[in-house]
């Protein structure tokens, strides 16, 4: 629900009317930063990727943000609706007949806009331009590979606005697989096994045991000691102060006992609780509070 409310109100906004508009990569790279910027905002802090080793994550890439949420990027939206436009056009050329004049027609103080090969001169227009490549972007689906391969081999564009069996072609193409291509997995086929060089590593010897870590935990869980081991002293740390389960761990008091964003000691609030808590452990460091002077009660 979440990300159907999304995609509704923010995404298809962010592209609404945009497939009238001959957009560069660089602005629609624009629009995908405010989108997923919204994205990562909806995922409240988990758009990154955790270290197993306890250390830093790694943040996600706009793209993996995108597949997370399963909403295109905004050029990839936009040209399956120029695609679907074009559709209507050459499906029903009577009924638009101005908008396919303007498109592939030329004025006589104009230069040809379209060569005897069927591609777009160096005077075409901007729109006709980014229609002839969208239609080569079709390569990706089988349909239209099958589309690119009947109009290259005859006059490109020429063959598709004239011949029936090319615009039939054409109509008949689901331009939403192009969708499903950016979200796909590439799976190996059955039986499939990797060229002699690139085997991977067997298990024997690839794991590493537990006494070749440099850093161990020697807090005490239960009647034991933890002693998961670590690669750096970072890790370690982030490891006793934070742990999943939350079995141990060492947290500054002061941290501890400020639950909210209100200080235990003189009672002022602040923005937010980590403010409170800084607070707080400043005045437990120099045993007096910074806000009122006043001596902490140590009882």
């Amino acid at each position: 629900m979440k990300r159907l409310c999304f995609f509704s109100q923010v995404a298809s906004a962010a592209i609404s009317a945009g497939h009238s508009f001959v957009f560069t990569v660089a602005q629609s790279g624009k629009l995908d930063v405010q989108v997923v910027k919204l994205m990562r905002a909806m995922m409240r802090g988990e758009a990154y990727q955790r270290d197993p080793s306890g250390g830093k994550g790694k943040a996600l890439t706009n793209e993996q943000v995108q597949r997370y949420w399963r909403i295109a990027p905004c050029h990839l939206e936009i040209r399956i609706r120029r695609l679907k436009m074009m559709q209507r056009h050459l499906r029903e050329p009577k009924r638009h007949v101005q908008m396919n004049a303007c498109m592939f027609g030329t004025f006589v103080f104009e230069c040809a806009q379209i060569n005897l090969r069927g591609t777009p001169t160096e005077f075409a227009h901007p729109w006709l331009v980014q229609f002839y490549k969208d239609v080569e972007y079709l390569h990706c689906i089988d349909e239209g590979a099958s589309l690119l391969e009947y109009i290259h081999d005859r006059c490109n564009l020429w063959t598709l606005i004239r011949d029936k069996e090319a615009v039939d072609m054409s109509c008949s193409i689901d331009m939403t697989q192009l969708r499903n291509v950016f979200f796909s997995v590439r799976i190996p086929p059955p039986g499939y096994g990797p060229p002699p060089g690139l085997d991977p590593p067997s298990s024997n010897g690839a794991e590493v045991e537990a006494n070749t870590f440099e850093f161990k935990c020697n807090l005490r869980v239960g009647e034991g000691v933890c002693g998961a081991g670590f690669t750096t002293h970072r890790a370690l740390i982030s490891h006793m102060v934070h742990t999943k389960n939350e079995t141990h761990g060492i947290r500054k008091f002061a941290r501890f006992i400020t639950r909210t964003n209100q200080c235990v000691h003189c009672r002022s609030v602040f923005n937010s609780r980590e403010a409170a808590q800084n607070h707080t452990a400043e005045a437990e460091r120099r045993g007096v509070c910074p806000t009122s002077r006043s001596k902490r009660d140590e009882g």
